[in-house]
Protein backbone atom coordinates (compact mmCIF):
# COMPACT_ATOMS: atom_id res chain seq x y z
CA UNK A 1 0.00 0.00 0.00
CA UNK A 2 2.81 2.39 0.43
CA UNK A 3 4.31 1.63 -2.72
CA UNK A 4 1.13 2.36 -4.38
CA UNK A 5 0.74 5.41 -2.57
CA UNK A 6 4.38 6.58 -3.60
CA UNK A 7 4.21 6.29 -7.25
CA UNK A 8 0.79 8.45 -6.99
CA UNK A 9 2.85 10.94 -5.50
CA UNK A 10 5.35 10.65 -7.67
CA UNK A 11 3.02 10.80 -11.06
CA UNK A 12 1.21 13.54 -9.21
CA UNK A 13 4.73 15.40 -8.87
CA UNK A 14 5.08 15.09 -12.69
CA UNK A 15 1.76 16.41 -13.47
CA UNK A 16 2.05 19.35 -11.79
CA UNK A 17 5.46 20.04 -12.82
CA UNK A 18 4.57 19.09 -16.87
CA UNK A 19 1.81 21.44 -16.24
CA UNK A 20 3.77 24.24 -14.71
CA UNK A 21 6.02 23.88 -18.18
CA UNK A 22 2.94 25.53 -20.19
CA UNK A 23 3.15 28.55 -18.27
CA UNK A 24 6.79 31.17 -17.62
CA UNK A 25 9.93 29.84 -17.53
CA UNK A 26 10.27 30.62 -13.67
CA UNK A 27 6.84 28.87 -12.49
CA UNK A 28 8.01 25.63 -13.80
CA UNK A 29 11.45 26.13 -12.07
CA UNK A 30 9.74 27.47 -9.09
CA UNK A 31 7.37 23.90 -9.20
CA UNK A 32 10.81 22.00 -9.54
CA UNK A 33 13.08 23.38 -6.63
CA UNK A 34 9.75 22.97 -4.61
CA UNK A 35 9.30 19.28 -6.06
CA UNK A 36 12.79 18.22 -5.22
CA UNK A 37 13.01 19.99 -1.61
CA UNK A 38 9.44 17.80 -0.87
CA UNK A 39 10.93 14.64 -2.45
CA UNK A 40 14.34 15.38 0.14
CA UNK A 41 11.74 16.26 2.97
CA UNK A 42 9.97 13.20 2.58
CA UNK A 43 13.21 11.06 3.13
CA UNK A 44 15.09 13.58 5.54
CA UNK A 45 12.89 16.62 6.78
CA UNK A 46 15.12 18.13 8.82
CA UNK A 47 17.75 19.09 6.51
CA UNK A 48 15.13 20.92 4.27
CA UNK A 49 16.27 23.70 5.78
CA UNK A 50 19.57 22.97 4.55
CA UNK A 51 18.79 22.17 1.21
CA UNK A 52 16.96 25.67 1.38
CA UNK A 53 20.17 27.64 2.99
CA UNK A 54 22.53 26.28 0.16
CA UNK A 55 19.51 26.66 -2.76
CA UNK A 56 19.42 30.38 -1.59
CA UNK A 57 23.37 30.80 -1.06
CA UNK A 58 23.66 29.56 -4.80
CA UNK A 59 20.93 31.43 -6.47
CA UNK A 60 21.99 34.65 -5.21
CA UNK A 61 25.91 33.89 -6.01
CA UNK A 62 24.93 32.47 -10.06
CA UNK A 63 23.05 36.13 -10.08
CA UNK A 64 25.75 38.16 -9.09
CA UNK A 65 28.51 35.72 -11.36
CA UNK A 66 25.91 36.65 -14.27
CA UNK A 67 26.37 40.15 -13.43
CA UNK A 68 30.50 40.21 -12.70
CA UNK A 69 32.65 40.32 -15.42
CA UNK A 70 35.84 40.77 -13.29
CA UNK A 71 37.67 37.20 -13.22
CA UNK A 72 38.99 38.08 -9.79
CA UNK A 73 35.70 38.33 -8.78
CA UNK A 74 33.56 35.41 -10.22
CA UNK A 75 36.32 33.33 -9.08
CA UNK A 76 36.07 34.76 -5.23
CA UNK A 77 32.18 34.41 -6.11
CA UNK A 78 32.64 31.04 -6.89
CA UNK A 79 34.26 30.46 -3.76
CA UNK A 80 31.96 31.18 -1.23
CA UNK A 81 29.55 29.21 -2.97
CA UNK A 82 31.74 26.08 -2.69
CA UNK A 83 32.94 27.40 0.70
CA UNK A 84 29.49 27.08 2.29
CA UNK A 85 28.15 23.88 0.42
CA UNK A 86 31.68 21.56 1.39
CA UNK A 87 31.22 23.70 5.19
CA UNK A 88 27.91 22.54 5.47
CA UNK A 89 28.44 18.92 4.37
CA UNK A 90 31.41 18.32 5.97
CA UNK A 91 29.76 19.97 9.40
CA UNK A 92 27.55 17.36 9.03
CA UNK A 93 29.12 14.67 7.78
CA UNK A 94 32.19 14.69 10.31
CA UNK A 95 30.38 16.67 13.09
CA UNK A 96 29.69 13.15 14.71
CA UNK A 97 33.48 11.89 14.43
CA UNK A 98 35.10 14.65 15.99
CA UNK A 99 32.67 14.64 18.53
CA UNK A 100 33.52 11.37 19.35
CA UNK A 101 37.20 11.78 19.22
CA UNK A 102 37.36 14.88 21.42
CA UNK A 103 34.81 12.74 24.23
CA UNK A 104 37.38 9.87 24.31
CA UNK A 105 40.56 12.10 24.02
CA UNK A 106 39.37 13.50 27.31
CA UNK A 107 37.76 10.85 29.11
CA UNK A 108 41.11 8.55 28.62
CA UNK A 109 42.99 12.46 29.70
Amino acid sequence: MVRAAAVLGILAALAVYYAARLGPRWLSHGVLILLSWGFYGWANPPFVLLLCVSTVVDWYVARALGREERQRARRSLLLVSLAVNLGVRGFFQYSGFLLESCTALLAGA
